[in-house]
């Protein structure tokens, strides 16, 4: 962030916040305030617009007259605003204060939409100060806030948006990038199948081909960091490990790995790497944890939206079986209906509606086939045998060459699914 003229009107807004509480006016100084602002101070955080109003005015009342006085105001890109400013309790040189307040502030705030959506306080030690205070940053440090904010309101703006996963990802790459110093960042996403997948990466040289969307299998040390979910810093590249070859061919030497958790689960993880000898700050990884927290917050929400838009396409096509059965259709139709609407629903390649019979045998009722496939699928003895056997579900996720080891006949797919249908018991 360079240093300019306070003259935004991000400084407008800030200026009137304190005047607000100045004023002692703590209604103004909350409708200056966004709904869902967060506000770091006295090592605490408050979130919403209630919780700080009841803080400014519990500090008005304790700290009788108290004022602030901004010495110097700098505007800063995107709504940010850095504040070096005086508290001044006149109360307390008259003996009416028992506590005096730290007198010197540095405050680091955004704007969005002409209203306060953050505020983080530091605190300069005072010789007789009764309360511990944080060290007060200086300049630079107060700047490196201010761009941090900036850079998580942009991604947190796209994930309210909510845009596409890959376009936070890239997001995410390059605003980390950009905070911690890294000559290169990478996303990566834990797979089921014990593999790394690459989702999305960003070098400061341009003509890096990523191998975005490939797997590598996990090695016992990436499988340690994504079970323990701590972050972690290495000051040279490891052996072995899957994109290790990959990174080694960039000049990567060091970096720093920041998991990403979802719903409690190992998710991912998001490493910032350097081509020297692992001279990032020490704060970097607490500083990445943000964007990794957006990240999850993003998931999530796709997951959230991906649940909503299952459960109104399995009632639509509920509905459409249940009027086509209302209206008196054949029973013939209503099994080809019901087989076709299964299909499109999970994404099938093709769906069987198959009736056992007493000595075994199964007979075929209906059959619908995606992408126009011209081969009769038969009904896949393996799951067919299982539900007969067992009343319930069943699902096979092993791959056709493995079930061809294992002698199961008809090892056509990749993947398959089957579930009871009950007639009288």
């Amino acid at each position: 962030m360079t240093p300019g003229p306070a003259t935004s009107d991000a400084v407008s807004v800030a200026r009137r916040l304190y005047e607000a509480f100045n004023a002692a006016d703590v209604a103004a100084y909350g409708a200056l305030l966004h709904d869902d602002v967060e506000v770091h101070v006295d090592g605490r955080t408050m979130r919403g617009r209630k919780a700080v109003c009841r803080y400014v005015d519990s500090v008005l009342r304790v700290f009788p007259g108290v004022v602030t006085v901004p010495e110097r105001t700098i505007a800063g890109g995107d709504g940010a605003v850095v504040v070096e400013l005086r508290q001044i309790n006149p109360a307390a040189a008259t003996g009416e204060a028992t506590w005096r307040l730290a007198g010197t502030v540095c405050e680091v705030l955004t704007v969005r939409a002409g209203r306060i959506a953050t505020i983080r306080s530091y605190y300069a030690t005072q010789p007789d100060d009764r309360t511990v205070a944080t060290r007060m940053p200086t300049r630079g440090e107060a700047y490196r806030l201010a761009d941090e904010q900036d850079a998580l309101r942009r991604v947190a703006t796209l994930v309210a948006k909510g845009v596409s996963d890959d376009e936070v990802f890239t997001a995410v790459n390059e605003a980390i990038a950009g905070i911690v110093g890294a000559d290169s960042t990478s996303l990566f996403r834990f797979e089921p199948d014990d593999t790394l997948r690459l989702l999305a990466a960003w070098s400061r040289h341009d003509d890096v081909d990523f191998p975005v969307g490939d797997r590598r299998p996990l090695n016992p040390g990436m499988r340690e960091i994504r079970d323990r979910g701590e972050p972690i810093r290495y000051h040279e590249m490891p052996d072995g490990g899957p994109f290790v070859a990959e990174a080694r061919a960039l000049g990567i030497r060091s970096g720093i790995g920041v998991p990403i958790p979802v719903e409690g689960r190992p998710w991912g993880i998001v490493f910032a790497s350097s081509e020297g000898d692992g001279s990032f700050r020490s704060d970097a990884e607490a500083r990445i944890v943000g964007f990794a927290e957006l990240v999850a917050t993003a998931i999530a929400n796709t997951h959230a939206r991906a649940a909503a838009q299952q459960l109104a396409d399995e009632q639509a096509s509920l509905r459409r079986v249940a009027e086509l059965a209302a209206r008196g259709a054949e029973s013939q139709e209503i099994l080809e209906r019901i087989a076709q609407e299964a299909c499109v629903l999970i994404g099938a390649r093709r769906t069987v509606l198959a009736r056992f019979a007493p000595d075994g045998s199964s007979t075929l009722l209906a059959v619908h086939r995606a992408g126009g496939a011209e081969e009769e699928p038969p009904v896949d003895p393996g799951i067919a045998e299982e539900v007969r056997a067992t009343g319930r579900p069943v699902r096979i996720d092993r791959s056709a060459e493995e079930r061809e080891r294992a002698g199961e006949p008809g090892a056509s797919a990749s993947a398959g699914a089957g579930a009871p249908i009950h007639v009288q018991g």
